[in-house]
């Protein structure tokens, strides 16, 4: 959880949704099926609690940011997986917004306002972190920055894992 953290792509609390929901909308049909994930965000305490996470941890992913940290993997791999993964994502992020109503991932303005102060900090961490981690043949100066950057963006996201 951690290096998902790290690279901004917020997997674990997100990752299959869109999918798992998808399924289940292809079984019953879109219209009915997100009428009745409507009705059970809106009455069950559960669903909504954990629709709002997963709302959350797409809110803090940084499609961006993780493109920058893919780019480091071979292309054959890149190529297959990360394209699915953005897909998984913008997926999850229309069907959080389509079943809970809201034009915003997240409940409380306060808090897309917090995400939106952090990221022009955490941002420039992420691209020194890409950089280094991209050298194999960094001097002790680099490494030390390295582990720095690791620490800087723990801080900022506030999540360790």
């Amino acid at each position: 959880v951690f290096s998902w953290t790290q690279t901004r792509l917020i997997l674990p609390g997100w990752y299959s949704l869109a999918s798992g929901i998808d399924a289940y909308l292809d079984a019953v049909g879109e219209e009915s099926g997100l009428a009745t994930l409507r009705e059970m965000y809106e009455e069950w305490p559960f669903f909504q609690t954990t629709l709002d996470n997963a709302g959350l941890a797409l809110a803090r992913t940084e499609p961006e940011i993780a493109a920058e940290y893919a780019d480091l993997a071979d292309d054959d791999l890149r190529e297959r997986f990360f394209p699915e993964l953005v897909g998984e994502y913008e997926r999850g992020r229309e069907l959080v917004l389509a079943i809970s109503g809201r034009d915003q991932l997240l409940r409380r303005e306060w808090l897309e306002e917090s995400l939106g102060r952090r990221n022009p900090y955490v941002d420039p961490l992420n691209l020194l972190q890409v950089s280094l981690l991209g050298r194999s043949d960094r001097t002790d100066e680099e490494e030390r920055t390295l582990r720095l950057t690791v620490n800087g963006i723990a801080a900022g996201m506030k999540n360790t894992g």
